[in-house]
């Protein structure tokens, strides 16, 4: 049983990405992959973001790393608001630092990466992260994304931003 804490907007694709926690009761095999996606509109949205995450100083995989999506260009301000506020998308990087989105409706967004340790779905001064790169997605598949990930210490982060046109 899904309970959702708030009511869905309108015409939004939603994806329910269950990550590998559902398991057979009697053998303990979990079942990976499942993703439940459905819209509230007449429509599916179909983009398609992946990639994978690395650790930039010893060039490693980075395993649940927290891979985010701002809506917009966000990175006049990223270095504050990745601190205090929640991505609009989360999804975690697997144990070989892969990650992916599926079901985006096109438009321009913000991707970054985070090795949230605690958990807040924020960015914390002792916690890596990467720089921004901003995507503009046209019903797109982008794949292989690379994100890499530092420790920083109060540096400017939007200085290192990327700018990607799919629309072409």
């Amino acid at each position: 049983l899904v309970q959702l804490k708030q009511p869905l907007q309108k015409n939004k694709t939603y994806v329910i990405d269950f990550n590998n926690s559902i398991e057979d009761l009697n053998e303990g095999n979990t079942l990976g992959g499942l993703k439940y996606v459905f819209s509230t509109g007449e429509t599916i949205d179909s983009a398609v973001i992946s990639g994978e995450v690395v650790d930039f100083e010893y060039n490693e995989p980075v395993q649940n790393g927290l891979v985010g999506l701002y809506q917009g260009d966000v990175t006049g301000f990223f270095d504050s608001i990745i601190s205090q506020k929640k991505p609009d998308f989360i999804t975690l990087t697997n144990k070989e630092g892969k990650y992916d989105y599926s079901n985006l409706k096109s438009g321009l967004y913000t991707l970054f990466c985070i090795k949230d340790e605690n958990l807040n779905l924020k960015y914390e001064p002792s916690e890596m992260v990467s720089m921004p790169t901003i995507l503009n997605l046209k019903d797109s598949l982008v794949s292989n994304m690379s994100i890499f990930l530092s420790n920083t210490k109060n540096t400017a982060l939007q200085d290192g931003t990327k700018n990607i046109d799919l629309t072409k």
